[in-house]
């Protein structure tokens, strides 16, 4: 049970918000993956790997990206990526290891302290933001 989903546009973010970000654009075929919603939902109760990395720039010196897996809408593991220079691409990258009931939804939340983007525009190589998960 593997997926793996890019961002298939940028995404703008506001500051201090929560955005659920959608990988619209799937890589493999996988039905517990919906790319109009951005979620994977667990088919079976197990143990499951996740990881997203996503390219941002941060506007502003000392700006922050934290990165979210999500479970049923709260935060399990959280990731925070500083950006020490202005306008740099940068990637910032959350993984874990869940366990799920049958069911459950996961997704990646960012939260970031200055507006800023997120980027995708598959297929650039240079500026792709992806989503994956397996069975563990």
């Amino acid at each position: 049970m593997t997926f793996q989903a890019a961002a298939s546009a940028n995404l703008v973010l506001t500051a201090g918000v929560d955005a659920a970000l959608k990988f619209a654009f799937p890589l493999t075929s996988n039905p517990s993956y919906n790319p109009t919603v951005g979620t994977f939902q667990a088919p079976t109760a197990g143990t499951y790997f996740f990881t997203a990395s996503v390219t941002w720039s941060s506007p502003v010196v000392n700006g922050t990206l934290s990165l979210s897996l999500s479970v049923a809408g709260q935060k399990a593991i959280t990731a925070t990526c500083l950006a020490p220079v202005l306008g740099t691409a940068l990637t910032a990258t959350v993984a874990g290891v869940l366990s799920l009931a049958a069911g459950q939804t996961v997704q990646v939340v960012a939260n970031s302290s200055a507006a800023s983007t997120v980027f995708g525009a598959v297929p650039s190589p240079a500026a792709i933001s992806w989503f994956a998960g397996s069975r563990a």
